[in-house]
């Protein structure tokens, strides 16, 4: 529930870097930055991808969605899932010479 009351601050105001909220997104933003890293470096099965990110978002995720590696984002608690989503990041680079 402290994370709800965090993220009903963060709505809709300007953040000052000293602030206490400040403090408390950074502490959020530093877990979730060491649970992406452990979810993205191994293969995860999609019941396993859930389930870490019900940890990081701090919400029940509906067993209809699917989501592959990788996934990246940084705050992450504002982040809600429907049901029957799919997530696919496909990361392309050109290399100009």
């Amino acid at each position: 529930m402290e994370d709800y009351d965090l993220l009903t601050q963060v709505l809709n105001k300007d953040i000052l870097v000293c602030s206490d909220l400040n403090e408390k997104i950074q502490s959020v933003k530093k877990e979730n930055e060491r649970l992406l890293v452990e979810l993205n470096t191994n293969y995860r099965s999609n019941e396993e991808m859930l389930s870490y990110l019900e940890k990081i978002t701090q919400k029940t995720i509906d067993s209809s969605n699917t989501i592959f590696q990788p996934f990246y984002s940084d705050f992450v608690r504002h982040i809600v899932f429907g049901k029957n989503i799919f997530i696919l990041l496909i990361i392309m680079c050109s290399l100009l010479i």
